[in-house]
């Protein structure tokens, strides 16, 4: 459909606001399709925490900085929620089992994507170091920090 409809691949990406009508990249086409979306907006990277208490002062049990375009960014955050959800099983009388998650998956992901997509990236320059947005679960506090430069 969209090879038929006549317009160059600067026009398409043009009209999904990926470039400008010059053909220079937005920063969502940076974030999107971006290799190196840091080189460009160095603040355009999420912070995975997970730490071991009620605050960012704990110690840190696992650490990770996802920096790549935002297709492959959500997919690593993703296996990593996975990963970090706890899920305990219950062995019961009936021979069934009951499995409880400390947090639901699709919670968790929206959460996230939410701080990801609302927050600003105007002003991500290596000048200010505008910080990323940070996603901390712990089983008594789930966190998403979103810092704006001030």
């Amino acid at each position: 459909m969209l090879a038929a409809n006549g317009r160059t691949v600067e026009q398409r990406l043009a009209s999904l606001r990926l470039t400008t009508v010059d053909g220079i990249p937005t920063n969502a086409g940076i974030l999107v399709i971006g290799v190196e979306p840091t080189e460009f907006l160095p603040g355009a990277y999420v912070q995975f925490l997970r730490v071991d208490g009620t605050d960012l002062s704990a110690p840190i049990i696992d650490e990770r900085r996802l920096s790549t375009a935002l297709p492959s960014l959500l997919r690593e955050l993703d296996e990593l929620l996975r990963l970090n959800i706890r899920t305990s099983v219950r062995i019961g009388e009936e021979l069934r089992d009951q499995r409880h998650s400390d947090y639901p998956l699709a919670a968790l992901q929206q959460l996230t994507r939410n701080g990801i997509l609302h927050r600003s990236y105007e002003g991500t320059s290596k000048q200010n170091g505008n910080p990323p947005a940070e996603f901390t679960p712990d089983p008594a506090y789930v966190g998403v920090v979103v810092r704006e430069a001030r």
